[in-house]
This record gives structure tokens, sequence and C-alpha cells, in this order.
């Protein structure tokens, strides 16, 4: 059983495409900029803001991530909701001695993680102001590993998209994927998630069966 699990921030363990949502098309309607559906939105969720509104206007303005911050951040958070699942399941790892941290392309993790009440559920809060480089990119993991002295071969990272997947690969970690992000099962597989799963409602079952994610190494298990 791995000895360390990590998970990802925003739809993974909490519904954070509402609040997003709402908030950029406050930035849009700020800026004259065309608006965004929930389903255009899901599709950045998880990168860099930077690299997220690429994807959305087709371009990055600065102006808009600070009015954002300094606008609507708290507006976001009032809005942030962990799934009914995800509470439960960080009491039930840690009743099991199990070392859990969020490792999040979200700048400032903490207050994202407090907002939604799960700060003090997690051993680790790794955001992009503690790394230089984010997910897809492995140092966000590896840096979360080294502060809870784990092994990546001895742990698991649980998240929704592609980057998350190629983060855990490249971190020697075993990837995980939950479908609740909107990303196929297809495209999690190919980015390298070798169990993929509904949502974090399923992971304490998976996580608890035999011959899953078993023995001092968790690569070592089969793939379901």
């Amino acid at each position: 059983m791995a000895s360390c699990v990590l998970f990802d921030f925003d739809m993974t363990l909490v519904d954070s495409s509402y609040a997003i949502t709402r908030c950029l098309n406050l930035v849009g309607e700020h800026f004259g900029l065309d608006p965004l559906s929930r389903e255009a939105v899901l599709a950045g969720i998880g990168l860099p803001m930077e690299d997220a509104c690429r994807g959305y206007w087709g371009r990055y303005d600065e102006a808009w991530l600070e009015y954002y911050r300094a606008e609507l951040r708290q507006e976001e958070y009032d809005h942030l909701r962990p799934y009914a699942s995800t509470v439960p399941l960080l009491e039930r790892l840690r009743s099991l001695s199990v070392r859990t941290g969020i490792v999040t392309n979200r700048r400032y993790a903490s207050r994202a993680a407090a907002a939604a009440g799960v700060e003090h559920l997690v051993d680790c809060l790794v955001g992009l102001e503690n790394v230089a480089r984010g997910k897809p990119f492995p140092d966000p993991l590896l840096y979360a590993l080294k502060a809870l002295g784990c092994s990546p071969r001895k742990a698991l990272y649980v998240g929704d998209t592609a980057e998350d997947m190629t983060a855990a690969e490249a971190a020697g970690m075993t990837g995980v994927g939950v479908l609740s992000g909107g990303r196929s099962e297809e495209l999690l597989r190919s980015a390298g998630a070798r169990w993929v799963l509904s949502s974090i409602a399923e992971f304490e079952s998976f996580y608890t069966s035999p011959g899953v994610a078993g023995g001092d190494d968790c690569r070592s298990g089969e793939p379901r």
C-alpha cells in the first residue's frame, strides 16, 4: 500500500469550476472579452492562469490576472466546494497513517486549501510559490515528496489532467487519474495514468483493494 498520496486540488478534491467560471466572466466583462461557458473553462483549470487565458481568449494580458487577484480572488474562494467524499477520504487516510499532500498549479496553495476547509487535513501543501516550474514538470511533486520524506516509488499522485499524469510519471510516481475534470480516460492514460477512476469518491475502495498499489513499490501492481 502506498505510504504517501498526493492530490491535485481543482476538480480532483474540490469543484472549483462554477466559482472560476463566474470570476473569469467578470474579468471578461471588465476588459471586453468574450464570455466563457463552464465547459470551456474546464479545459483550462489546472493550468497556470497565463496558459489558461491564452486558451480561453487567444492571448494573455497581465492586467487580467492583476484584476482577478485584486478584485475577485476572495469571491472565488468563497465559492470553492470540496466534493462530498473529499473530507471523509482525507480523514480516513490520516487514520491509516498515510502521508498526504496537495500539489497544485495554483499560487498560494494554502490559501485556497484553507478556503475549501481542507488545509488541516493534509501534511503538505505545494503551489507555484514553492517551485520555479509547475506541472507538467515534476518539480512540485518532487518538492512535496522531499518535504514528506517519501520515495516516489512508494507514492501515488491523484489528478484530473494530462499535466498531472505527465508530472507524476516524470517524478517516478504512479499516476491515478480521475474523470471529474472532464478529461477523457484515453487522454489520462496516454499521459501516463496507471489507473483511472470516475471521481475521488472511488479512491478509498481503490486504495484499500488487495493487490492495488501494493507492496513497497506502487508501480509494481497490475493496472485494472
